[in-house]
């Protein structure tokens, strides 16, 4: 594969899972801070969402998360779907978990610790 096949394909599922790891990421950070959802009511789930979305970093947010689908599009046309998608969501596992650890206080268990590992195998697997 050359570089311009390459950088179509994996270049491109890259971005789109990175769009999509970064536009979460915000999402849940400012969630953190806000607090969790409370559901008394219908209405105190509406004012929280309605209370979400006016903070400009998770617009900003939601608006890279619905892009995502565009950079993950110019992959798929270049590469195998059972490849692409396994990959995709390997990838942001990859990404997500150790920010969720380092920014969001999340715990890293040992199990996490063995999932990534078999992430890595997996993803040497399918480019192979």
């Amino acid at each position: 594969m050359n570089i311009k096949g390459f950088v179509l394909s994996w270049g491109m599922l890259l971005l789109g899972v990175l769009m999509n790891v970064f536009g979460i990421y915000v999402i849940k950070m400012k969630m953190n801070s806000m607090g969790g959802l409370q559901i008394n009511s219908f209405m105190s789930a509406i004012t929280y969402f309605f209370a979400l979305i006016k903070i400009p970093l998770v617009l900003v947010g939601a608006v890279v998360i619905l892009t995502a689908p565009l950079p993950y599009a110019v992959a798929l046309s270049r590469m195998n779907l059972s490849v692409a998608y396994p990959a995709s969501v390997a990838l942001s596992c990859l990404i997500l978990l150790p920010l969720s650890v380092m920014f969001l206080g999340e715990p890293l268990l040992w199990g996490k610790s063995v999932a990534i590992g078999l992430l890595v195998v997996s993803l040497y697997l399918l480019y192979k």
